[in-house]
C-alpha cells in the first residue's frame, strides 16, 4: 500500500484499513480495467479512488464492509469517469477500432448537451444510465440522501427532455 494513502488514516483505523487495501485493490482494479480498458489509467483510478476513500475512512468507521465496498465502488466508477474525461476518450470502444458515426446522427450534440445541464446533472445521469452506479451508490459518493439523487436524476432528464424538445429533437422527426 502506498505511504501516502495510508497516512491519510489515523492510527486507530490503520489496520482495518490496510486489511481493506489489501482485499479490495486487485478487484478494484480489475473494476477499473474493464471500465477504462488500459492499465496505467486503471491503476491512476484505483489510486484516487483510495485516496478519496481514506479521507473518508473515519467517518465510516462502524459502517459493514459491504457498504465500504458499495462506496469504493461508486468512488471508482467517479475517478473512472474524471480520468475519461481528462482523457477525453470513449470508455467503451477504442478509436483505432471504431468506424465514427456520421456526423449527421447528433450524437455529439447529445453529449454535449448531457454535459451542458446546471448542476453537475449530466455527469449524475452519465454515472447511472451510463455506468451503472444505483441511487445508493451515488448517494455515499456525493453525500446525498437517496431521495434527493432521485429528484436530481428526474430534474436531469426533464431538463434533457425539455433541451431536445427545444431543438427539435424530441418529438417523431422523419
Amino acid at each position: 500500500m502506498p505511504v501516502f494513502i495510508a497516512a491519510l488514516v489515523d492510527d486507530a483505523d490503520e489496520a482495518r484499513f490496510t486489511s481493506f487495501y489489501e482485499k479490495h485493490r486487485d478487484p478494484a482494479l480489475r473494476l477499473a480495467i474493464g471500465y477504462l480498458r488500459d492499465p496505467m489509467l486503471a491503476e491512476d483510478a484505483v489510486q484516487e479512488a483510495f485516496i478519496r476513500f481514506a479521507k473518508g475512512f473515519a467517518r465510516m468507521r462502524n459502517e459493514p464492509e459491504e457498504t465500504l465496498v458499495g462506496a469504493l465502488r461508486a468512488l471508482l466508477r467517479y475517478s473512472a469517469l474524471d480520468i475519461l474525461r481528462r482523457e477525453k476518450r470513449d470508455a467503451c470502444l477504442p478509436l483505432e477500432d471504431w468506424d465514427a458515426p456520421d456526423t449527421d446522427d447528433g450524437a455529439g450534440e447529445l453529449t454535449d448537451l448531457i454535459l451542458r445541464l446546471p448542476d453537475g446533472l449530466g455527469h449524475l445521469l452519465i454515472l447511472h444510465h451510463v455506468y451503472g452506479c444505483t441511487v445508493r451508490e451515488l448517494s455515499v459518493m456525493l453525500r446525498q440522501s437517496p431521495d434527493k439523487v432521485y429528484r436530481r436524476l428526474r430534474r436531469g432528464r426533464a431538463l434533457l427532455a425539455e433541451q431536445l424538445k427545444d431543438q427539435g429533437k424530441g418529438g417523431s422527426e422523419t
